[in-house]
């Protein structure tokens, strides 16, 4: 309620679909502040950021696949290939 009282966050009563309990919704002046007090996200080294691609890629590949047509692909971008 805090955060209710400080703007960061609107309440509305709850209903049936919440089970009776009150609903919370983040404005925009919380969602700013969210940004400006998190943490910056951890630098990844390049092998942590490959398997974040390849998560992300999200083809059914199997990571050395992704990678192995990552290389392709570079390669190719080279004139290599």
């Amino acid at each position: 309620m805090a955060l209710v009282s400080a703007g960061l966050m609107t309440v509305r009563p709850g209903n049936a679909l919440s089970g009776g309990d009150d609903v919370f919704h983040v404005t925009d002046a919380g969602k700013a502040a969210v940004v400006q007090h998190s943490p910056a996200p951890p630098k990844l080294t390049r092998s942590q950021q490959n398997y974040q691609d390849w998560l992300n890629y999200d083809s059914g590949l199997s990571f050395i696949e992704y990678m192995k047509m990552k290389s392709h692909v570079r390669a190719k971008e080279a004139g290599r290939a």
